[in-house]
């Protein structure tokens, strides 16, 4: 039988010596923060839901400190997940509350070797049968999405195989193009033919589960890099067995988003030690962090309500529904969470400096342009080259009216190199929208005209890029129209 790994911290890595093979030891810091806190009401609380990890045979994690304590632990007992649910009274003179894990302990890679005439039949009353090939909100394994996994596998009967099957037509036929929570179901992923790493592993787990193999969706972040999406497919007497179709996506020739420096970056980075997309199918290296395990989570609690979420990963406002709740306090608090590694990892000023470079779009919302400048500039004496910053710095610029060094900014980012799409979407679609946001305000229409017009030829509508330069093709974008 394989050996399988799975791999569940909530930290980075300090030390970037080994590749995919090799497992990692990490030492850091989980911070949630609640920010920019100007009223406090006689019934202020907040209260968050947040994954917290266990050991298992896969890793061994030492928490130094959990500050503040959760007020309690819930078990979900189905996919294996703890979550500790927090009820927290901000204080008066406090801009920030913090929430802080402090983790280390060592991750190994998922490395697989699984024959598949050696699958053997499912158990199909076993409770695992039961809740991984179920249906659920996102998941959806009728109609459209059994129509079209029934079409890939073709007279497949093996599950492993249906499942490769199922890994290679994604591969081939699917874009990657983040997009919000409201589009994130199975039948609509399927649709698009479009989508990010979390629409992918929801597709992935739902068309597998549509030919009763179970599967379930898995949350976490690239130890050096954001927030990831993968699955896990189930294989009686082997265990389950990861699937990464977005990692997978990188490393195809045509591969669209990145250059070939991107893509060696990229594997750099991830300590992944080839270049062979198809490894992605059964591998996982110790670069990829677990967070959440399963969709469709419900949370019991012995003092409280029960709560459902569609996807907590690991919670709070990266939950759907969001994960926290904030009462008697002001209607511009900012929230988020983020990792840190290094030697201010522990450091709550150091930490909220860097919230507001993180959490920079929250913060936009709201107007608070100088918190977001500071945070910049604050991340950059780390990261000089982040394309994040460069982006951030020129929307602050631009809102302030200061034109020249916005389009200075905007066209510094476009020269970075990043290993993160999201990142490197916004550098090539949005920053030619604001660019031409820039020239329309300095009155340069033709200039402007050529900003959106190569996002229309991107055709790419990240983040609604392509609507958005849609409308200020027909007309001149002007100060009003900051959002």
């Amino acid at each position: 039988m394989k050996r399988i790994i799975v791999v569940f911290l909530l930290v980075m890595l300090m030390s970037l010596s080994v590749f995919a093979e090799d497992s990692i030891k990490f030492d850091g810091t989980y911070w949630y923060i609640l920010d920019n806190i100007t009223e406090v009401g006689p019934d202020a609380e907040f209260k968050l839901w947040m994954s917290i990890p266990t050991s298992d045979v896969s890793q061994d994690l030492m928490f130094s400190n959990i500050y503040p304590k959760p007020s309690e632990i819930s078990e979900d007992i189905e996919q294996g997940n703890q979550i500790g649910i927090w009820s927290l009274i901000p204080e008066q003179d406090h801009l920030t509350l913090l929430v802080k894990m402090e983790i280390s302990g060592e991750s190994h890679p998922v490395l697989t070797n699984v024959n598949a005439a050696d699958a053997k039949p499912y158990n199909k009353d076993s409770k695992l049968f039961k809740r991984f090939t179920a249906s659920g909100d996102w998941i959806d394994t009728e109609g459209a999405v059994l129509d079209k996994a029934l079409s890939i596998v073709g007279d497949r009967t093996n599950p492993y195989l249906q499942a490769k099957a199922i890994f290679s037509w994604m591969n081939d036929n699917m874009t990657f193009a983040p997009a919000n929570q409201a589009e994130r179901s199975a039948k609509t992923t399927l649709l698009r033919r479009n989508g990010d790493c979390g629409q992918y592993s929801i597709l992935f787990t739902a068309m597998c589960r549509s030919l009763e193999i179970p599967t379930r969706v898995v949350s976490g972040f690239w130890i050096n890099g954001g927030q990831h999406r993968w699955a896990e497919f189930y294989i009686e007497g082997e265990g389950w067995i990861p699937v990464d179709v977005a990692a997978a996506q990188v490393l195809m020739p045509d591969h669209v988003i990145f250059s070939e420096a991107e893509k060696d970056s990229f594997l750099k980075q991830r300590k992944i030690a080839t270049s062979d997309p198809e490894w992605f199918f059964g591998n996982s290296p110790a670069s990829l962090i677990r967070v959440t395990t399963g969709n469709n989570i419900t949370v019991p609690s012995k003092t409280g309500k029960t709560v459902r979420f569609v996807s907590l990963e690991p919670g709070g406002v990266n939950a759907f529904p969001e994960a926290s709740e904030v009462y008697g306090l002001n209607d511009d608090v900012v929230q988020g969470s983020y990792f840190l590694t290094g030697k201010q990892s522990n450091d709550s000023e150091y930490a909220h400096n860097i919230a507001h470079q993180k959490l920079a779009s929250k913060f936009f919302k709201h107007g608070l342009l100088d918190i977001v400048e500071r945070g910049c500039l604050f991340a950059q004496e780390d990261d000089p080259d982040g394309v994040t910053s460069w982006i951030n710095l020129g929307r602050v610029a631009l809102r302030k009216g200061d034109y020249p060094k916005a389009e200075a900014y905007f066209k510094r980012a476009m020269r970075g190199t990043v290993t993160d799409r999201k990142d490197k979407l916004e550098s090539i679609i949005w920053v030619h929208n604001y660019l031409g946001n820039c020239y329309d305000l300095i009155g340069r229409r033709e200039m402007a005209l050529e900003q959106y017009g190569k996002v229309l030829v991107l055709d790419n509508n990240y983040r609604g890029a392509v609507a958005y330069a849609k409308k200020f093709s027909e007309r001149p974008f002007i100060i009003s129209d900051f959002d």
